[in-house]
């Protein structure tokens, strides 16, 4: 009976063996190209130009600037659209 456990726990060992070599393999992941790390670099971009256009056209003259404000104010008394930091920078 050691035989046939034996047999089971060697066939486990190279199968998890397997598993964990195909885990660490590189080659299966894509390697991004210029042109993909180009469009995600212009999509963050454009996110953050879409949250400086909100925050300048949600200013309040009653916001606090951060400089002001200190790290104890309660991030919810900002009345601009991006929060404290949309506050501070318009």
């Amino acid at each position: 009976m050691t035989g046939k456990k034996g047999a089971a726990g060697r066939r486990y060992a190279d199968l998890h063996h397997n598993t964990i070599q195909t885990m660490h393999t590189s080659a299966n992941i894509p390697a991004l190209s210029r042109e993909r790390k180009l469009e995600l670099l212009g999509l963050f971009l454009v996110g953050l130009a879409v949250m400086m256009t909100m925050s300048l056209l949600s200013y309040h003259p009653l916001d606090n600037r951060l400089a002001d404000a200190g790290f104890g104010l309660d991030a919810g008394t900002a009345r601009n659209a991006v929060g404290m930091a949309g506050a501070g920078l318009a």
